[in-house]
């Protein structure tokens, strides 16, 4: 399988003659050992990273690879799935947007049992609708437990990650949102889900992805993903209303673009599809395909087109289009966000891997005491990574072993101090039991607004004392 880079990154895994044309040859056999050559160069010069090492010692052992893609709405769970299934992989992109994946081929038999699942649930989404609904939807279903939690205390900007998360660690179940007065939200989950999994989610769950989130917005990468929330914001209203130009007209063309090199172009007769791919100093951007207002698949397939970009986009300037895809300014935003979900990654398997065996993880089915018990696990292993001390139930190697990530990607801890408080002490109650009570929703959603306010004033520290919130 050929995968098309860009000529810098082929010249640097490749390298030049002095008189700096590349080195190329007609003969496949003569082809493979070239780049098997440089790839071990590649490997070497990246060798600090526990994948590149583990492929360059396969390969120096006369090992054979493997190679695969994957869409991109899939592409970071996939990373996750092979990360955590302790597969080390390199990655490129084919000049048409798809992300390529180079691995060890004893890892190929594995890696298929892993992706397939991902691929099936990739057509399945996590409904999101008001808390209420949520929960008639599960006293629907045949379940033999159907106690739902509440979540609160959710800024809008980690609602949109979350729901995004959504869509992978629980396809075809539902999630109830609803809005509070003070402008923060409130989640109605199905605990037994939230805490054990979906069987399509490949391994993650609720509980992870809250963690996630709450870290990530309260870290280095905050900035940048508030802009990227802002983004999908703006997608989602620009989409709702068929994506009109700056005059509310189909007048002007209109662009989608992403993290990838993929577009999608409303135009005067319907859309197209292409992807942007730099020469020289130049950015080009070819149409692979078009389709029009009058196709009778036309909604289904511009959705589905959507779907092969990540972090949309919408612009409405060539110059800015151009200006996105040349500049690579979600190059570094994306390596700072995905150091920081790695690290959640392996936080989560220590913790796991922890409260598995705590009494009032596995007895019983108060969902919300779960929930924030393995929230507030993973407050702590952050806080000791931060301040360089184990915390109880945890090994030496554990936490050295995420020491290390951090230090790898020269990560900043200190300013992590707002995420360890909530994690701590996030707001998880039963809410199954607080619906047989209360009839209406708004009574509902005020009763808890009360709780939470009284809980905040009986934790409210005494004046002069720092919470550590900042």
């Amino acid at each position: 399988m050929a995968f098309k880079v860009s000529n810098k990154a082929f010249e640097e895994v490749f390298g030049k003659k002095e008189n700096n044309v590349i080195e190329m040859t007609t003969n496949p056999n003569d082809l493979l050992k070239i780049f098997k050559k440089n790839l071990k160069l590649y490997l070497e010069k990246n060798n600090q990273y526990p994948a590149a090492n583990s492929l360059l010692h396969w390969i120096a052992k006369g090992g054979s690879l493997s190679t695969f893609t994957c869409r991109a709405d899939i592409f970071d769970f996939v990373v996750t799935t092979l990360r955590k299934n302790k597969i080390p992989f390199l990655i490129v992109q084919q000049k048409t947007g798809k992300k390529g994946f180079i691995l060890r081929s004893k890892d190929e038999d594995k890696q298929h049992r892993l992706i397939r699942p991902i691929l099936k649930a990739a057509s399945s989404y996590c409904k999101v609708t008001s808390g209420k609904n949520a929960i008639t939807d599960y006293q629907s279903r045949r379940l033999t437990d159907k106690n739902m939690i509440a979540i609160g205390d959710i800024t809008k900007e980690q609602l949109v990650y979350l729901e995004n998360l959504c869509d992978k660690v629980m396809p075809d179940e539902v999630l109830g949102v609803d809005k509070m007065e003070d402008g923060t939200y409130l989640l109605t989950i199905h605990g037994q889900t939230a805490i054990l999994g979906n069987q399509k989610a490949g391994g993650r769950r609720f509980a992870d992805a809250l963690a996630e989130t709450i870290f990530l917005y309260n870290s280095e990468a905050k900035k940048d993903l508030m802009k990227r929330s802002k983004n999908v914001t703006k997608y989602r209203r620009a989409k709702a209303n068929g994506f009109l130009d700056k005059e509310d007209t189909t007048k002007k063309p209109v662009w989608v673009v992403g993290s990838g090199n993929v577009f999608v172009k409303r135009t005067l007769r319907g859309f197209e599809v292409g992807y942007a791919h730099e020469v020289g100093n130049d950015v080009l951007l070819d149409v692979d395909y078009r389709v029009s207002f009058d196709d009778e698949a036309y909604e289904k397939r511009l959705n589905s087109a959507l779907l092969k970009i990540t972090n949309h986009l919408v612009l409405y300037t060539l110059p800015d289009v151009i200006e996105h895809y040349k500049t690579k300014r979600s190059m570094l935003e994306n390596a700072k966000i995905s150091a920081e979900q790695h690290l959640m990654e392996l936080i989560d398997f220590v913790v796991t891997n922890k409260v598995v065996h705590d009494s009032i993880y596995v007895r019983g089915n108060n969902w919300a005491a779960k929930m924030k018990h393995y929230q507030a696990e993973t407050g702590k292993v952050i806080e000791g990574v931060r301040d360089g001390r184990i915390p109880p139930g945890y090994t030496k190697e554990q936490i050295g072993g995420i020491m290390d990530i951090v230090f790898k990607y020269k990560m900043n801890l200190d300013i992590v101090t707002p995420a360890i408080s909530k994690l701590k002490n996030i707001e998880v109650h039963d809410r199954t039991k607080q619906l047989s009570k209360v009839r209406s929703v708004e009574e509902q959603l005020a009763k808890f607004s009360q709780v939470r306010n009284q809980e905040q004033t009986q934790n409210r520290q005494a004046p002069g004392r720092d919470d550590g919130r900042g």
